[in-house]
């Protein structure tokens, strides 16, 4: 009897030794230099490209990217772990977008964060997410999908905004259907691509725009107030501060930006503004920062001229000094 226990309890352990381990697959994967590329059918159809780009490090355990393309608007700063996809406000804050780990049935109320300049997006923001499936085979031109998760909205609005989405293991969404007011609209992957990324500095950062084509309409009588202002967000991290908190962004920056011609020639200089720098640890550090802004487009007594420029933002700290450009363009109507 004895023996018989023995034995069993050896068997036990080989089996168990050689049963492999496995890790919860990733159905929101964020790897810097990804491009995701989906083919639009409906109103608006075409081709279109969501990009992660690297972000800042906020946790041992998770990680932030830029993510473009994938709600209207500018890029935004989200994080992926365990099955919960949460998108990081200015100060850090964490606001919901999914959670793929969840069992079937379950529901949340999605969240974005807020934006400067940036008006919320009605349709999406506050939207109530159900977990539906865990189950779904879904076929897209990337190629055929199983166990994808399939999660089903209740927009804000009615009649417009996203019905339903697919996730697929270690590659993300794979189909997207939007109900509008001209009909509905289908994402569907095209292609995954990934780029090498280069080792990461000490200090990084990012520059995004909301859009890089600007449309002022001049129709007389024209109100400078009502007109489209530019408006980004220069993010910046720190890969290694200090444990006492001692290194890092400080958090209160000094950023200039400058608007450029086609010829190079500075056409305006305006500062960054930085809220942090009105708070009472003006000279604390944080691992990273997110510094918003925005600058009118009418200049004195005219509005700046129809072109293609570029948007230069200089920024100086401790040991480190960097700028970051972007290109836009503007165009009259009227």
């Amino acid at each position: 009897m004895f023996a018989g226990v023995v034995l069993c309890a050896l068997l036990a352990g080989q089996e168990a030794a050689l049963r492999p381990t496995l890790r919860p697959a990733n159905y929101f994967p964020l790897q810097p230099g990804t491009t995701w590329v989906y083919q639009v059918s409906g109103v608006g159809g075409g081709v279109r490209h969501v990009t992660a780009a690297a972000g800042v490090s906020v946790a041992s355990t998770s990680a932030a990217v830029l993510l473009d393309g994938y709600f209207p608007g500018a890029p935004r700063l989200v994080r992926s772990f365990a099955g919960k996809v949460e998108e990081l406000g200015p100060g850090g804050e964490a606001y919901l977008w999914y959670l793929l780990a969840a069992p079937e049935g379950t529901s949340w109320t999605l969240r974005l964060a807020p934006m400067a300049q940036e008006r919320m997006l009605p349709c999406t923001d506050g939207a109530r997410v159900t977990l539906a499936s865990r189950r779904e085979t879904v076929t897209v031109p990337a190629g055929t999908f199983a166990d994808v998760i399939l999660v089903r909205w209740e927009s804000p609005c009615r009649d417009a905004g996203i019905v339903a989405e697919w996730f697929a293991p270690e590659v993300g969404l794979v189909q997207r259907e939007e109900a509008g007011f001209a009909g509905k609209i289908v994402w569907q992957l095209q292609e995954v691509r990934r780029d090498a990324t280069p080792s990461l500095p000490r200090y990084g950062g990012a520059l995004a725009l909301s859009q890089r084509h600007y449309v002022l309409n001049l129709m007389p009588p024209v109100d400078p107030q009502h007109l489209p202002v530019l408006a980004g967000t220069l993010a910046l991290w720190h890969w290694d501060p200090e444990p006492n908190g001692e290194g890092g962004v400080p958090l209160c920056l000094l950023a200039k930006g400058e608007i450029l011609d086609e010829r190079g020639q500075l056409v305006v200089a305006f500062v960054l503004p930085d809220p942090a720098c009105f708070t009472l640890a003006p000279h604390g550090f944080a691992a990273f920062r997110l510094l918003p802004f925005s600058h009118p487009f009418w200049l004195g007594k005219k509005p700046l001229a129809q072109g293609s420029y570029t948007l230069r933002v200089s920024v100086e700290t401790p040991g480190w000094k960097s700028s970051f450009s972007l290109p836009f363009s503007v165009s009259h109507v009227y």
